[in-house]
């Protein structure tokens, strides 16, 4: 199963990130279909990702050797 089906399956709809070069940035995950879209909209091809659903504010943490971007889950209405 594709990483983004699993988080839509969920209930989460939207994402919230602080990218690398240090611009906030929210994306609806009703307008993106696959795993390949979410890394574009990221600018970062995971080499791990981490899922992390128990926390407070569910995240993901994708990580590129040395880079890392902690994604806040949000769940709304689909």
């Amino acid at each position: 199963m594709e990483l983004l089906q699993y988080i839509k399956d969920e209930g989460y709809t939207e994402a919230s990130f602080v990218h690398l070069d240090g611009n906030n940035y929210n994306l609806s995950l009703r307008e993106i279909k696959t795993n390949k879209q979410l890394y574009e909209q990221l600018n970062l091809v995971p080499t791990r990702v981490h899922y992390f659903p128990l926390e407070r504010e569910p995240y993901l943490e994708c990580v590129n050797y040395e880079k890392i971007i902690k994604i806040k889950l949000i769940k709304g209405t689909l």
